[in-house]
């Protein structure tokens, strides 16, 4: 096994060319490649077999050939170099996002749902909650879109229900079932929210007439 610096990588096609080599040889050769490697500030640390390590190594025999040169930075350069990658990694997400983020914006005015935009877009429901928390924070317009917490959601709904139940009152409607017909929900939500927020949705009569024989 040998050790590989930069400039020792052989081209792909220059493996037409590798010939076996004896056994000395290549002994000869470790060696020397192992002295060219220790002179350039790398390290070996022989490891037992069964001992594993995180670093990319080159391993024969249980000797291990460590070109990992992380243990050579500062605190300081680690933290710089992290920086840069995180600056890189915001870079090239907000590129990724400028032409959704140009989609979503056209689809806020008129977009019935969270649904018909991920649709639209192609992209996941987290992708898109995500691209509103980032781009749409102060737009009332995401209002309607964003994702809320159950309860929160829960409440709106009964609130939504509240006002058609009051609507449908208005008209005229008596009776929990009629209301919840004219409504298209259930007699349970209708039942629930009637007791919850007091609306006195009244009795409605069977209309049955009963026929008396002579």
């Amino acid at each position: 096994m040998e050790i590989i610096a930069e400039e020792d990588v052989i081209g792909a096609d220059e493996w037409h060319s590798v010939v076996a080599q004896s056994r000395e040889a290549a002994s000869q050769q470790i060696a020397i490649k192992a002295e060219e490697f220790l002179a350039r500030g790398g390290v070996i640390n022989i490891i037992q077999n069964g001992v594993t390590s995180n670093r990319w190594i080159n391993s024969f025999n249980g000797t291990v050939l460590t070109t990992n040169k992380a243990d050579r930075f500062s605190a300081a350069q680690v933290k710089t170099y992290t920086r840069k990658r995180s600056e890189k990694k915001i870079q090239e997400t907000a590129a990724s996002d400028k032409p959704l983020v140009e989609a979503l914006s056209a689809l806020l005015d008129d977009a019935p749902n969270t649904t018909y935009i991920t649709e639209q877009l192609k992209r996941s429901h987290d992708l898109v909650q995500r691209l509103l928390t980032d781009y749409f924070a102060d737009d009332p317009r995401a209002d309607k879109f964003r994702r809320k917490e159950r309860d929160v959601l829960n409440q709106e709904n009964e609130l939504a229900l509240v006002e058609k139940i009051r609507d449908a009152l208005s008209a005229g409607l008596v009776g929990v079932w009629s209301i919840a017909k004219h409504l298209h929900s259930s007699h349970h939500s209708i039942t629930a929210v009637n007791k919850k927020y007091k609306l006195n949705i009244p009795r409605a009569t069977t209309g049955r007439k009963v026929e008396v024989q002579s």
